[in-house]
């Protein structure tokens, strides 16, 4: 009887080992996803803000180059009045929500 209890008693405790390992490597495997998940993201927001400030630089010369060109302005004045323009007209834009 005794030694019954006993296997009966280890067959559970071997169980319950099982279980335990099990969800310590779920828990290792889902700790490995979110760092790559994180590595991701991180790299995807990089890409995006680089080219968007890349475009907008280069939106921004093409309009600083063809204002010069056609008003035969000073370089200087012809930058700054470019970024008055865009930052009026982004403010504008952004009060109309």
């Amino acid at each position: 009887m005794i030694i019954m209890l006993t296997k009966q008693l280890l067959t559970v405790m071997m169980m319950m080992m099982m279980m335990m390992m099990r969800r310590r490597r779920r828990r290792r495997r889902r700790r490995k996803e979110k760092k790559k998940k994180k590595k991701k993201r991180t790299i995807t927001a990089t890409t995006t803000v680089m080219m968007t400030t890349t475009t907008t630089t280069m939106m921004m010369m093409m309009m600083m180059m063809h204002f010069l060109s056609v008003t035969g302005l000073n370089l200087w004045l012809s930058v700054f009045s470019v970024g008055c323009v865009c930052t009026f007209y982004t403010t504008l834009v952004s009060y109309r929500i």
